[in-house]
């Protein structure tokens, strides 16, 4: 399905990048018919950029354009020396993908803390009129007790404190991502390609990514100001039943960032944090018809 090679010819681990690079080093892909509207989609903390492949498929059959890149530290984009890893960080490296390749986005697709990046943006990109939040972090019930204090202690202590959580967070990636399997063998050979890249992920690149962002990224604690309601931007809200890593999505602090008017909460739908991988038959439909009807 996905081949992951040992190393490339620079010895790369994670192997041949499928896309390309910026100027400033971000590895995108920009796919799909340049006439029609771009939809920007937003990974999660540390996914591989094929998670997003059958989701990207599903929106350019619908009749959009599409743009999947990797946060620097993830995948093939390397981080740029001095890179913090906070809401700012990542805000500016999309932004600068944005402007080097002259696009404008009509709508945001985004998992887990891409929605944290993907709502931020939105708020200063005027041609978005519609965000897909997946399991969005941001708002969402503390992953462990005493998770704000922790996050704020980590912080003061700088580079001390994300070395702390890199040890903290060593071996390989928790399972959860992929809890309640649905049989579908595309679902099962994702998820062994998905532990496979982990591993050489951390091999190549190391965790410093992960434990940076725990720290620096505001898991809980979101602020959004007023111009996503003002603009009246379409957001549609999905869930998962039996998410491990996002629970407790706060709906009325989506319903009062960008309007009750303009929020689709969906009930949540089966699986773990992937469910758009998993449940994708029943979430893609969904997914496309609102942004048919908002971003098209």
């Amino acid at each position: 399905m996905f081949a992951l090679p040992p190393t490339d010819d620079r010895g790369e681990m994670l192997g041949e990048r499928p896309g390309q690079l910026s100027t400033q080093g971000t590895h995108y892909r920009l796919e799909g018919n340049a006439a029609h509207p771009l939809v920007v989609l937003v990974n999660g903390i540390m996914d591989p950029p094929e998670r997003m492949e059958s989701t990207a498929a599903a929106m350019r059959d619908a009749g959009f354009r599409t743009l999947r890149y990797d946060h620097y530290g993830r995948g093939w984009s390397r981080a740029p020396a001095g890179f913090r890893y906070d809401a700012a960080a990542h805000i500016a490296q999309l932004c600068a993908l944005l402007k080097e390749l002259a696009l404008a986005p009509v709508a945001l697709f985004a998992h887990s803390m891409g929605a944290i990046v993907a709502s931020l943006v939105a708020e200063q990109t005027p041609s978005v009129k519609a965000l897909v939040l997946a399991a969005p972090a941001g708002r969402m019930r503390n992953p462990l007790p005493c998770f704000r204090g922790l996050q704020l202690l980590f912080g003061v202590c700088g580079g001390c404190g994300v070395a702390l959580v890199q040890a903290l967070m060593g071996g390989p990636a928790p399972p959860g991502d992929w809890i309640n399997d649905t049989g579908d063998s595309r679902v099962a050979q994702l998820a062994a390609w998905d532990a496979a890249w982990d591993r050489a992920h951390r091999r190549g690149v190391g965790n410093r990514a992960l434990a940076a962002s725990v720290v620096r990224m505001p898991l809980v604690s979101l602020q959004l100001g007023a111009s996503l309601r003002e603009r009246g931007v379409a957001t549609l809200l999905l869930t998962a039943e039996k998410d491990p890593l996002v629970r407790g999505v706060d709906a009325d602090f989506w319903r009062s960032a960008v309007g009750a008017a303009h929020l689709t909460v969906q009930h949540p739908v089966p699986g773990g944090h992937c469910f758009f991988i998993q449940e994708a038959a029943r979430v893609h439909p969904t997914i496309t018809a609102f942004l048919r009807a908002h971003a098209a």
